[in-house]
């Protein structure tokens, strides 16, 4: 096991350890990864970001999938909208009002685009 490998399985270990839901409703994070790593995996063979930076992302920023942006726009990242954005808006405060964020049909959705917008971000890639 490399230390990239290493380092990413010690990341989702605590991620587990120290998830605590608040309501019995909330999706825990256990949930979220036998829920969504089947997508994550089909988002990897697609686009050759590992699932388990997916997942750990997505884990982070959507509260295991409790927050209102994955709820009602399947936005587990975050991602806002840019000028480029042509598809569907979600619209809450963040850092300022009313701000757009990406809408998305499904998770898996949401998790290629994360990938691409990963990928086309990241000035040195860690993945090739």
């Amino acid at each position: 096991m490399n230390m990239l490998s290493k380092s990413i399985a010690v990341v989702l270990i605590s991620i587990l350890a120290f998830s605590q839901d608040v309501l019995a409703q909330r999706m825990k994070t256990e949930d979220y990864i036998s829920r969504y790593k089947e997508d994550a995996i089909k988002d990897m063979i697609k686009t050759g970001v590992p699932a388990c930076i997916t997942l750990a992302q997505g884990i982070l920023e959507s509260e295991s999938g409790n927050s209102k942006l994955a709820i009602e726009a399947n936005n587990h990242f975050g991602i806002k909208c840019h000028k480029e954005w042509q598809g569907k808006e979600f619209h809450q405060d963040d850092d300022a009002a009313n701000e757009c964020f990406r809408k998305y049909n499904d998770v898996l959705e949401s998790f290629d685009d994360h990938s691409d917008f990963f990928k086309v971000k990241t000035t040195l890639c860690i993945f090739v």
